[in-house]
Formats: structure tokens, sequence, C-alpha cells
């Protein structure tokens, strides 16, 4: 079976998205957007906010340091993906067949 990494999926991305968009601003969440994001995923949970024109996160919930052991400081979308286990990264890149 093919290695996945969080590159590929990176690289994935920046091919078939990022390198395509013209133009973005980034996404400032406002209070209600929070307060229904927390309805939504009751318990220990985090959530982020994907600006997939530079592969970065606009936003990172504080629980993620709770939840994956990252400090929310230094939580990277790549960092992120390093984390996930190799059969999430082939089924997120299984999506491009589809594509």
């Amino acid at each position: 079976m093919k290695e996945f990494s969080s590159d590929h999926v990176m690289d994935f991305w920046k091919k078939e998205y990022s390198s395509k968009l013209n133009k973005h601003s980034k996404y400032n969440p406002t209070q209600q957007f929070h307060h229904i994001a927390n309805m939504c995923a009751p318990g220990k949970f985090f959530y982020y906010i994907l600006n997939i024109n530079e592969i970065s996160l606009d936003y990172i919930h504080p629980n993620v340091e709770i939840v994956m052991g990252v400090k929310h400081e230094e939580v990277t979308m790549s960092s992120l993906l390093g984390l996930a286990l190799p059969k999430e990264l082939e089924i997120i890149l299984k999506k491009k067949n589809n594509i």
C-alpha cells in the first residue's frame, strides 16, 4: 500500500485549490459563529478555519491543546495534518479522483 503523508495533502491542496484563487481575505469569525460552533460540538473539541489560499489557519480553537496536545500558538495546518492517521490522509487524497 502506498504511504501517504501530510505533505501529499498540502501539495494536493496547493495544486487543486490555492493555485486557482486570485484573491482572498482573512476570515474573522464573529461571536455568533463561535457560539454556533460550540453548540454543534459538545464536549472536548476544537475547530479551525482554513485559509485555502495560503494553506494556513485563520483561526484555531484553543481546545486544540487539550484534544491534540499541541500548543494553540504553535499549531499550523501542516502540524495538524502531521498528527492525522495515515488512513485518514489516504481518504483525503482519494477525493482528488472525484474532482
